[in-house]
């Protein structure tokens, strides 16, 4: 675990659209950019440059790896970043299943409780 300065823009975010307001400003992205795949429409939570970001606050593991493997498919560096609040004490579990599902894309992991994050890249 190295330092993460997205733990310090989000600590006192209590939903997700405050951590995906504070990820634009920190990778002077687009917040809620739209994309068209083969005529269906989806919304990136944050693009900067040749990154795609979905962001999920306090959710279950498996919520958002559809919108980062689309995001994958369209070429971007997709990210998945879920932010763990009420659920922090299974910080280690969601790092341990990322790891094993070994998805093609990233994924990081913030425990904001704790102040820590852990990332996942293939």
């Amino acid at each position: 675990m190295a330092a993460d300065p997205l733990v310090d823009y989000i600590r006192y975010c209590r939903d997700e659209k405050c951590i995906r307001d504070q990820l634009a400003i920190l990778t002077r992205g687009k917040r809620e950019v739209p994309i068209e795949v083969d005529g269906l429409r989806f919304q990136v939570d944050v693009v900067a440059n040749d990154e795609a970001f979905e962001v999920k606050y306090d959710a279950q593991p498996y919520d958002g790896i559809g919108q980062a493997l689309i995001y994958a498919i369209m070429g971007y560096k997709a990210w998945l970043i879920h932010v763990l609040d009420k659920y922090s004490g299974l910080y280690s579990n969601y790092v341990k299943l990322f790891k094993k599902l070994n998805l093609p894309f990233c994924v990081k992991v913030i425990d904001k409780k704790l102040g820590i994050s852990d990332e996942v890249c293939p």
